[in-house]
C-alpha cells in the first residue's frame, strides 16, 4: 500500500514537469524549466488597454499600456475608432485641418490621419472653441485636450481672458 501511494505521488509530481513549455496539465502557466529558452514574437499581441510580446509558452514580455498618437493608433497596431462628424477645411497645401466639432457627439475626440484621401495635418485655431461637451483637462490657467498618456497634449484655450500669465504644461505639443 505504501508503494502504491509513493508511486502515485511520484507520478503526480512528474507529470507537470513533462508537459509543454510553461503549462501544466490544466493549461495554467508554470515557471519554465531550465531547458526552455523564450522565443518572443516580433509582433505585438494586445487587448483594449495594453500590448505585449508573447512566447509560444504563454510567457509575456514588454507589457505596456497603449500610448496613442493623435489619430488614435498605437505602435502595436491597436486603433481607437476615429470620431465621425468633425468639420474639415481643405488647406492650400492640399491637406486638411480639423476646423470644428461639427455633428460629432464624442467627448473624447480621435482625429484620423486621412480625410477624403488627403492627410489631416492640423487642428484649426478655434476648432473646439466654446465646445462644452468635450472633456477638458485643466492645468494652471488653461484648458487642455489629450489622451491617456498625455492629458495636456493640446492647449485649447485660457480659462479666462483676464489672466496675466499662464504656465504651459511641459508635455503640451500643440497650442
Amino acid at each position: 500500500m505504501k508503494k502504491l501511494i509513493l508511486t502515485v505521488l511520484i507520478i503526480c509530481g512528474i507529470i507537470p514537469l513533462i508537459t509543454s513549455c510553461g503549462k501544466d496539465t490544466n493549461n495554467e502557466t508554470v515557471p519554465p524549466s531550465e531547458e526552455h529558452v523564450h522565443n518572443f514574437s516580433e509582433t505585438y499581441s494586445y487587448d483594449k488597454t495594453k500590448h505585449w510580446k508573447e512566447c509560444s509558452c504563454g510567457e509575456k514580455t514588454n507589457i505596456e499600456i497603449h500610448n496613442y498618437s493623435l489619430n488614435g493608433s498605437c505602435k502595436c497596431g491597436y486603433l481607437l475608432a476615429v470620431s465621425d462628424g468633425l468639420n474639415y477645411t481643405l488647406l492650400a497645401d492640399d491637406t486638411y485641418e480639423v476646423s470644428g466639432i461639427g455633428e460629432c457627439k464624442d467627448t473624447n475626440i480621435i482625429i484620423p490621419d486621412v480625410h477624403e484621401g488627403k492627410t489631416v495635418t492640423s487642428i484649426g485655431e478655434e476648432a473646439f472653441f466654446n465646445c462644452s461637451s468635450l472633456v477638458y483637462n485643466e492645468y494652471d490657467n488653461g484648458y487642455y485636450l489629450g489622451n491617456e498618456t498625455n492629458p495636456y497634449l493640446v492647449l485649447v484655450e485660457a480659462k479666462s481672458t483676464n489672466i496675466t500669465s499662464c504656465e504651459i504644461n511641459t508635455n503640451t505639443k500643440i497650442i
